[in-house]
This record gives structure tokens, C-alpha cells and sequence, in this order.
């Protein structure tokens, strides 16, 4: 499975972390220069766009801080969405309204592609511990496709 990763903040840059750690061939991008720093050398790849992120992905989790900036990430002129495969699916790590992430998914769909609502909880500290908690919710055969990934990452 190749897995994208963008929002590399203090939950966010931990979880890319251990996904990379567990073998998924990975992708990750960031606006900050120093915020892909520690992914420099290693076995996942940078990308320089989000159109460059979203190519070839089965997955793409976003950990950004609230729905403007899920939305501007898949959707905005540069979105990971519109070179990301049919199929392909979004897990939305951020505390989004049930209406927005709906929302998402409504937006998401048009492009061919499937939403998994999964916010985390936890902190850094337990972040980097590997002990944050995601609450998923969306199709279940979607969410089995995605399990091992969440697995190498944050209990679910």
C-alpha cells in the first residue's frame, strides 16, 4: 500500500513516523521546510507539491488542523485529490463537524475517491509514544483496507 502523509505538526510528524517505520512505501509533504527535515535520508519520499503527494496513492492521510485546511490540502489549487488513482482513500486525522467531514467526502467522491473520518487524541507526548487513539468511522470495507496502516501508527 503506498500512503501519503501531510500535516507534519506535533500529533502528525509521530504518526507519519511509525508509518514509515512499519514498511509502507511513503510519501509525505509539508510547507515547512524543517517540518520534512526528519523524513530527509530515509525511506520516504518528499514530495514538493500536494499534486505530486497524491499521485499513485492508495491512502492519504491528512492531519491538519481543522476543515479549511483539509479542504484547501485535497481541494485548493495545488489539491492532492485530482492526482490521486480512483479508489484511493482519505483518512481525515483532523477534528472536523460531522457536516464538514460529510461535507469532504461529498467533495472527495466527485473525484472518485473514499473518506475515512479518524480523528486522533491524544497529544505529542503520547503521539510519540505511539500510543494515540483514532476513532474511525466510514465503510467498513474501506476502514479493512486502511487497518494496517492505522495499526502501524496510533491504537484504533
Amino acid at each position: 500500500m503506498r500512503v501519503g502523509f501531510v500535516g507534519l505538526g506535533n500529533q502528525g510528524a509521530p504518526i507519519a513516523q511509525r508509518i514509515v517505520d512499519g514498511g509502507f512505501d511513503s510519501v509525505v509533504w509539508a510547507r515547512r521546510a524543517e517540518a520534512v527535515a526528519p523524513f530527509r535520508g530515509g525511506p520516504a519520499r518528499i514530495a514538493r507539491t500536494l499534486t505530486e503527494l497524491g499521485e499513485g496513492l492508495d491512502l492519504l492521510d491528512t492531519c491538519v488542523f481543522d476543515a479549511a485546511g483539509t479542504w484547501e490540502v485535497l481541494f485548493g489549487a495545488d489539491g492532492a485529490a485530482r492526482a490521486m488513482p480512483r479508489g484511493a482513500v482519505i483518512a481525515v486525522h483532523s477534528t472536523v463537524a460531522p457536516r464538514e467531514v460529510r461535507e469532504i467526502a461529498e467533495e472527495a467522491a466527485r473525484y472518485g475517491l473514499r473518506v475515512l473520518d479518524a480523528p486522533v487524541s491524544g497529544g505529542h507526548a503520547v503521539a510519540a509514544r505511539g500510543e494515540l487513539v483514532t476513532m474511525v468511522g466510514g465503510d467498513a470495507q474501506t476502514f479493512a483496507e486502511c487497518e494496517p496502516v492505522f495499526r502501524a501508527s496510533p491504537r484504533i
